[in-house]
């Protein structure tokens, strides 16, 4: 009797697991209750980070690797001290998984989900460093393995779109590193093996942290901008001998993915998963970091936009709030 009480109270979690996990829609409303200030703050802020990430990738190789680490260092514990802040005033895990912190659970799973690579790389300039990437060593699997930890454990504390995607591209930076390295004395063959063990486990727990249809949706949009991204963040200016053909391939792919993350987002709006939110801010942001390159005007723009996208949201939050607040109850007039 104890043990089927146990399997059900599993089975419950597992399900009430992936409910949450799910991250419906916010279905029709008003717009003034809907997720578009949650957008476009998203959206402002992925562009004010890709703008960011321009400036440092411009001037990287004239810093130290003091100045490095402390860029990296520093971004790392703001994103996490956000994300737990936010964790702890929420009541912890079981506290964050309640359908009105429903907001809140997607911005600590963001937060996380930018410190888990970031981890990783901080690993990685450590390492470089001190000359350990010099050559092919087993050194090379470490930054992969500690970003796919740090994405595990968001994963457990925030399950959902994001998490998932985050583990899953953690798990594939951490087997290339791994085929790498067995590659280098081993015959080619173990390549593929170590692609097929990995891939047999992704599938064995991503329909742990997600629904199946919404896991489906995920995984479709991840095949998009894969096949998509590349081409897009192309800078055409900085690639020698461009013919006309590669110049409309990546111009098209831009359009596309613009296109992809005006109807996704649309979708979102309308009721759609979190899939669709995910994947239009992260083809929206893919476009304009490709259109911008390293040309400052164009990443000042972005800047820009960025902001101005934050304050929208702000201010639309604030007339949610208003909206949302109760008239104060009239007296009836006295006779």
């Amino acid at each position: 009797m104890a043990t089927t009480e146990s399997t059900g109270t599993t089975e419950s979690r597992e399900v009430g697991a992936r409910q949450r996990a799910d991250e419906p829609g916010t279905g029709h409303r008003p717009w003034q209750q809907g997720p578009l200030p949650e957008i476009a703050g998203y959206v402002g802020a992925a562009l004010v980070a890709s703008a960011a990430l321009n400036f440092v990738a411009q001037s990287w190789e004239d810093w130290s690797t003091v100045v490095r680490l402390s860029i990296v260092g520093t971004s790392v514990g703001l994103l996490y001290a956000a994300g737990l802040i936010i964790l702890t005033l929420a009541g912890g895990r079981s506290g964050l998984a309640r359908e009105d912190h429903a907001n809140r659970r997607r911005l600590v799973a963001v937060l996380f989900a930018f410190a888990a690579p970031l981890t990783g790389a901080f690993v990685a300039v450590t390492l470089d460093s001190r000359g350990l990437f010099a050559q092919v060593t087993p050194w090379l699997i470490l930054p992969g393995a500690v970003a796919l930890a740090a994405a595990i454990a968001g994963a457990w504390s925030t399950p959902g779109v994001v998490s998932t995607l985050v583990v899953g591209g953690t798990a594939a930076w951490t087997a290339l590193a791994s085929a790498i390295v067995v590659a280098e004395d081993q015959p080619e063959w173990w390549v593929p093996v170590i692609a097929a063990v990995l891939g047999a486990l992704w599938l064995a727990v991503a329909p742990r942290l997600l629904a199946v249809p919404t896991l489906s949706e995920a995984l479709g949009v991840a095949w998009l901008l894969l096949m998509l991204g590349p081409a897009a963040v192309t800078d055409l200016a900085a690639t020698p001998e461009v013919t006309d053909a590669q110049t409309v391939a990546v111009w098209v792919s831009r359009a596309l993915l613009l296109g992809f993350a005006a109807v996704a987002l649309t979708l979102f709006a309308r009721g759609a998963s979190g899939a669709w939110a995910v994947g239009g801010v992260l083809a929206a942001v893919m476009a304009s970091m490709g259109m911008a390159g390293q040309a400052l005007g164009w990443v000042a723009a972005l800047l820009v936009a960025g902001v101005v996208l934050l304050a929208l949201s702000g201010l639309l939050l604030v007339l949610r709030r208003r909206t949302a607040e109760p008239e104060a109850p009239t007296s009836d007039p006295v006779p």
